[in-house]
């Protein structure tokens, strides 16, 4: 498969199969649901808005970290800087930047994933060739706007339901441990349990998403091979197969999404592109392992013993 060199855009539709609370505050106990404020009809509304860095994060980075960290044989053996790097994007340290250019071009041969994604070096930023759209809910609000991504073929034409219709809210009550039967057979000091003491029972309650919602997103891809868009895919594999969420709140079953995504005029075989990452990260993992060593060596404990 001759590994070609290509600008693409990817349309994506993401639909909940649970309450999805992404986050943005709260108002008294109540947490609130993230919205952006846009221009309807004269007047401010907000929508509901899946962040395009939620979106790159838990989909793409996190979930082809945690493979490539598998494949390489360094699970519990990563420095703090080597983890920050690989699931947070790195951060800028030291006071001094410059440009590498060699440095940079080693990286993106060996890490497909930091090609797309980019990061930081303790001493310079590195760009990624991947952008990432906001999750725009599917409303009658962001027609206009959704229409303005989509090829003239897949354009909207009909009335869609208003934003606020997509949203509900959630309640839960905290447990009081006072409250489990038979209690003096499973813990100590029952004596001291005294029913006078404060209740812990506490309600929470939020906003959400109701489940059943679409958001429509995408991806924009710069100048890369079949390995990078394998990489992505693959990513997005991973993440359908062991997780699959968005937001907060997963413990409780909330965030569960499926994403399917539309893939106009792009004229490969996105499952020999998988194929081409998977066989790289084989060939190239030993050479991945030096390369983190030497950008962020391990900082020695107090107590090791320094050569010389």
């Amino acid at each position: 498969m001759e590994n070609k060199i290509r600008t693409y855009k990817i349309y994506c539709i993401l639909e909940t199969l649970s309450p999805l609370t992404h986050m943005m505050g709260v108002s008294g106990n109540e947490s609130l649901i993230n919205r952006e404020p846009i221009i309807y009809k004269n007047r401010k509304v907000f929508v509901p808005v899946i962040s395009g860095n939620s979106i790159r994060h838990r989909m793409i980075r996190s979930a082809g970290s945690e493979y490539l960290v598998k494949q390489m044989e360094i699970d519990g053996k990563l420095g703090l800087d080597q983890l920050d790097f690989m699931f947070y994007g790195g951060r800028l340290c030291e006071t001094k930047t410059t440009t590498n250019i060699s440095k940079i071009a080693e990286m993106e041969e060996l890490f497909p994933l930091y090609r797309l994604l980019g990061g930081s070096l303790k001493n310079q930023i590195i760009a990624g060739s991947l952008d990432v759209w906001r999750g725009l809910l599917i409303c009658e609000e962001n027609r206009k706007t959704i229409n303005e991504y989509l090829p003239e073929e897949y354009k909207i034409t009909n009335k869609l339901l208003p934003a606020d219709l997509f949203i509900g809210n959630y309640q839960y009550t905290r447990g009081d441990a006072r409250n489990i039967r038979n209690i003096s057979s499973i813990a100590d000091n029952v004596s001291s349990l005294d029913d006078r003491e404060k209740s812990n029972l506490m309600l929470y309650s939020g906003q959400q998403v109701n489940r059943n919602s679409l958001f429509f997103h995408g991806f924009s891809t710069k100048h890369i091979s079949n390995i990078e868009i394998g990489c992505l895919f693959h990513s997005l594999q991973l993440w359908s197969e062991n997780c699959s969420t968005v937001g907060g709140m997963a413990a409780k079953g909330h965030g569960r999404v499926i994403i399917n995504c539309i893939m106009h005029d792009i004229d490969i075989d996105i499952s020999e592109c998988i194929l081409l990452y998977i066989e790289h990260v084989k060939k190239n993992k030993e050479k991945m392992v030096k390369w983190l060593d030497a950008n962020f060596p391990k900082k020695k404990n107090k107590g090791d013993i320094l050569d010389g």
